[in-house]
């Protein structure tokens, strides 16, 4: 079959472009035809300019727009490396398999990530990643799909319902969302794994040649600071580790223990070689479990896929309130116990992707 993928392809996320590039494997792996469909509107293009006069123009007041100004010009030239890493990595892996939304194809599938939240620029959701569009289709479907916040009020729950009659079937990430979905009709909607989770870590360790230097480190994923950083320093020099952290944004050059202009190959070998994960981010999670490090996780909002994730596989401990201490005595993951689990889950999430392709 002709299937196209409508997700966020472009991302300068490490999540993002690594769980469509997965999606995109499995996919391909089961004997399809399979692109991205080449949807990025300009709100999107926006969200990763060194500086928008749009953007500028929409904030409010003399101080919001000097501070805006501000933001862009103090680590222009650590964004700008930063873009253009994630421009080459784009290039490399998601470039060669985009088709655009005119083809005609046999399923489009709409995920996995946060495709369904409410756009800020837009101040709504958008139709186009419910499957309300004019992309020529036979099948429109939903693979782990992602809200974020769900809605908060009657009228954007009406408008999620009407804009989830565009699939023909309905898969998501965490329970929370599924639990709405059901509530609004769609009894058939079911829960499944991230696409990064569906591949083996031998696909991420020989597609990006992964290796482990050889240091002692434990990696902070700092998306939110949801951990005390000095917390964090101490916790790990008493295990006899150098802490690194990872950022989100590039806010300075990259250090020997901090990164913010790395790219996504630089995220995955930083998770691959570290001996303890600390994240705020819900695929800093799922790389820890894929690569089986021990790790705690923290989220100051949006903890809903984490949450549903680490209670299927017991490791709901492995969740801290934001900003707390480190436990000292914390045992070991049993992660014979837990590829048991995440084995029968993807089988499970593999076996709901054929039905709902075919």
């Amino acid at each position: 079959m002709k299937i196209g993928i409508l997700t966020y392809h472009r991302s300068h996320n490490y999540g993002a472009l690594l769980q469509a590039i997965a999606l995109r494997k499995v996919l391909s792996d089961m004997g399809h035809q399979v692109t991205y469909i080449d949807y990025w509107p300009d709100y999107h293009k926006r969200m990763y300019a060194n500086f928008s006069m749009v953007t500028l123009g929409k904030k409010k007041g003399v101080k919001a727009k000097i501070e805006y100004v501000k933001s862009c010009l103090i680590p222009y030239k650590y964004r700008k490396k930063r873009k253009e890493i994630f421009s080459q990595f784009i290039i490399q892996h998601i470039e060669p398999h985009v088709s655009t939304m005119q083809e005609t194809y046999d399923v489009v599938v709409y995920g996995s990530d946060q495709i369904w939240r409410k756009q800020k620029e837009l101040k709504t959701y958008n139709p186009v990643y419910f499957g309300r569009n004019h992309i020529p289709t036979h099948k429109s479907i939903s693979y782990a799909a992602s809200m974020g916040i769900l809605p908060q009020n009657e009228k954007d729950k009406d408008l999620i319902k009407k804009y989830l009659s565009s699939l023909d079937c309905i898969s998501v990430r965490e329970k929370s969302l599924l639990d709405l979905v059901h509530s609004l009709g769609y009894k058939d909607a079911c829960l499944d794994l991230d696409p990064t989770l569906l591949l083996a870590s031998s696909f991420w360790e020989d597609t990006f040649h992964l290796s482990r230097k050889n240091e002692r480190y434990a990696l902070y994923y700092c998306l939110k600071d949801s951990f005390d950083v000095n917390e964090l320093r101490r916790y790990t020099h008493s295990k006899g580790m150098k802490l690194k952290i990872i950022y989100s944004k590039a806010i300075c050059k990259n250090t020997e223990d901090k990164y913010t202009t790395s790219g996504p190959e630089d995220f995955l070998n930083l998770v691959y070689g570290a001996d303890f994960v600390f994240t705020t981010s819900f695929h800093g999670l799922a790389f820890a479990l894929i690569f089986q490090k021990p790790f705690y996780a923290s989220y100051r909002k949006n903890s809903d896929r984490a949450a549903t994730l680490l209670e299927l596989l017991g490791l709901s401990n492995r969740m801290l309130p934001i900003r707390s201490a480190i436990p000292e005595d914390n045992s070991p993951i049993d992660y014979e116990k837990v590829n048991r689990i995440l084995r029968e889950m993807r089988d499970k999430s593999l076996s709901h992707l054929t039905k709902m392709i075919q």
